[in-house]
């Protein structure tokens, strides 16, 4: 890799680049930073994005030593290199045994930078609105949560009273918590005779989450971004929330009840690109 691709990600840049990168314990933690990109933008894997990732920071290795830098059991390492050259992001180099490189990764690097920024340009235009609604008194309620067992229990009680239409607004955090926490919720609701949407961004396992959706409910792929959580009911009302998954386990910001259709309408077109 020739080029310095920098890539905005939580906060500070992360430097992916020309493959001198050091064994040490800040390389390992841009192999974490950059396999998550990899799953969230490029719908990898996660042995895939592991696989990717310690190519990348390790230059030309042979099939028995990715699995042993990158903990996937080598029988999957196979699969994994057979997507990744399908995809063309790696190559392989003849020998016995063979080795497996990286092609330039810089303009994916720069594809995956321009996603970011659009999507902190799409949060910041959300945080523009919430202020505005809140400015003009639009919102009615605002519930604090510090355990994720009670934001789910409020977010059931919200899909529980809705009559007609039920929409919700996931990115891949979001659909976690929709898939493991809410699946029986969803489908209680969805006897009761309510329509049922889910608009989600797919990337990764959530691309797993939003195809087993798809057997019962109406999905639609929308870059929503990571942590929002949204719910329109009945085209009148919103609950905009926010979930991250850490660690494996759940973390909850607040959850917002917004009111009126026009704002619902609005709050929906910023989230998912698209209009009732």
């Amino acid at each position: 890799m020739n080029e310095i691709a920098k890539v905005k990600y939580s906060g500070y840049f992360k430097q992916a680049g020309s493959l001198e990168l050091e064994t040490t314990s800040r390389s390992m933690g841009d192999l974490l930073s950059i396999s998550n990109l990899l799953k969230t933008y490029l719908g990898l894997s996660d042995y895939e994005s592991r696989v990717y990732t310690t190519i990348l920071l390790r230059g030309g290795l042979t099939a028995g030593k990715i699995a042993v830098y990158s903990g996937v059991p080598r029988v999957k390492v196979y699969s994994c290199l057979r997507r990744l050259m399908d995809a063309g992001l790696v190559y392989e180099e003849p020998g016995r045994p063979a080795r497996y490189r990286t092609f330039d990764g810089a303009p994916m690097f720069k594809f995956i930078a321009d996603k970011l920024e659009g999507e902190a340009r799409l949060l910041k235009k959300l945080s523009d609105m919430v202020r505005r609604v809140e400015e003009k008194g639009s919102y009615s309620d605002v519930w604090v949560f510090d355990d994720p067992r009670d934001f789910v229990s409020k977010v059931e009680e919200l899909m529980f009273k809705v009559k007609q239409n039920l929409s919700i607004a996931a990115g891949p955090d979001g659909l976690a918590l929709l898939y493991r926490r809410l699946s029986r919720s969803l489908d209680f609701v969805a006897r009761k005779g309510v329509e049922v949407e889910v608009y989600g961004r797919p990337g990764g396992w959530a691309a797993t989450a939003l195809r087993e959706l798809s057997y019962v409910y109406r999905v639609q792929e929308a870059m929503v971004p990571e942590s929002i959580f949204a719910l329109a009911m009945d085209y009148e009302m919103c609950a905009l929330g926010f979930v991250k998954v850490k660690a494996g386990c759940f973390k909850v910001g607040p959850l917002i009840l917004l009111r009126g259709k026009a704002v619902v309408k609005a709050l929906w077109r910023v989230l998912t690109g698209t209009s009732f």
